[in-house]
This record gives C-alpha cells, structure tokens and sequence, in this order.
C-alpha cells in the first residue's frame, strides 16, 4: 500500500513498501510550503502512533485493513465517535479522479466537480454509468487506458503464469 496526496502547499506520502527494509514504510512524509510556489524543500517525517496501533500492526498492510474494519464495526454497533467517512465525504476524494480521467478522454477540457450534497448538482449523474467496467457500464463504457484499450496477445499472460508458477519453486 502507499497513499499520496499533492497539493498547491506541498505533498504528504506514506513509505513505499518496496523500501521496507529501510525503515520508512511505517512513517508519513511530508514536503510543505509556507504559500503556494515556495518550493522550499521542509521535509518531516513521523510515525503515527495511537492506542490501536499495536494491534493495528498485528494485522498486516501496515494496519490499513484493521483500522478500516475497526471503525466500520465500532460504527454499526453505535459508536458516535467512530471515524468514518460518510458517502459525501467519499465522493469527495473520488469524484476528482474520475473526472480526471474523463477530461483526459475529452482532450484535457476542465470539468467541474460537483458537490453531490447538493441535490440539483447530483441530478445530471443519476443515469451516469461510464466505467471501464462492461457489466456495469453497458453502452457507455470507457476505455480502461486513455489511448484506447490495448490488445494484449494471450502469450503474455501465459509467460506470465509460468515465470510465477516457477517462483513458487
């Protein structure tokens, strides 16, 4: 797992996992501005540590499913301090991506983010099913890269499966 965020004031990263043997998968970095454009090289990086995380760590990919499921259960059993993240604010994080994607099949035109809090903002997407996914999409299905969907020869995948079958020994 690796989580980034870019902003105008600086970026955020978690370690990659390919450097886990340095010591840094378990620490967030960070790169901050003051104001945007300083481009003044302020790195921190910190590990994050709460009463969970011993447990947290015990479960594997860093946590990350531990604290997911620990927050989604502590929720439906009816705790009102459970951090979660509701629908809006999961659109939120989502929706610029997709329309990323989408203005890059466009020609790279800007596209608004709507606010699906908002119900005349959500109407326009009631029937919207463009997704890489033919089962979910039917006719408006969109390539799954921006060039066009590549043409992979079966072979490949086949080399593939013998260079694994032949890791496991």
């Amino acid at each position: 797992m690796w989580y980034s965020v870019y902003g105008s004031l600086g970026t955020a990263e978690s370690g990659r996992e390919c450097i886990d043997n340095s010591g840094f998968v378990d620490k967030i970095h960070t790169n901050l501005d003051r104001f945007e454009g300083e481009n003044v090289e302020r790195r921190i990086a910190y590990s994050p540590v709460d009463g969970l995380t011993q447990r947290a760590n015990a479960s594997g990919h860093g946590g990350s499913d531990f604290y997911t499921m620990y927050n989604f259960v502590s929720k439906i059993i009816g705790e009102k301090d459970a951090e979660i993240i509701d629908v809006y604010e999961a659109l939120d994080m989502f929706l610029p991506g997709l329309l990323a994607y989408r203005s890059v099949l466009n020609g790279g035109i800007p596209m608004a983010v709507p606010d699906f809090r908002d119900p005349a903002q959500r109407e326009p997407y009631r029937n919207d099913r463009a997704c890489t996914s033919p089962a979910a999409a039917g006719n408006q299905l969109l390539p799954s890269y921006s060039k066009g969907n590549p043409s992979v020869p079966k072979e490949v995948y086949e080399k593939a499966r013998r260079a694994f079958e032949e890791s496991l020994g």
